[in-house]
């Protein structure tokens, strides 16, 4: 909806997992506002920073919470190997 239809080129979302999938990285490739670019800075980006950092602490929270169960995980996984 927000993405301009101008161009042939087509906008792109990828997802790369790092780290032994510790981390993603996620990036948007080819995207071009519709909106007149200082209308969409001043509301859309803002609003995507402030979804971003919500996000953000959300999955700082679920990593904390889901930590025990990877570190239990992975000592049941060494003492296989053993």
């Amino acid at each position: 909806v927000l993405a301009s239809g101008r161009r042939n080129v087509k906008g792109r979302m990828e997802f790369h997992d790092v780290l032994a999938g510790r981390y993603t990285i996620v990036a948007i490739h080819d995207f071009a506002p519709s909106l007149p670019w200082n209308f969409y800075q001043a509301t859309q980006a803002t609003a995507h920073g402030l979804v971003m950092r919500a996000f953000q602490r959300y999955m700082a929270r679920m990593a904390r919470k889901l930590q025990p169960l990877f570190e239990s995980e992975q000592e049941a996984s060494r003492g296989k190997r053993e």
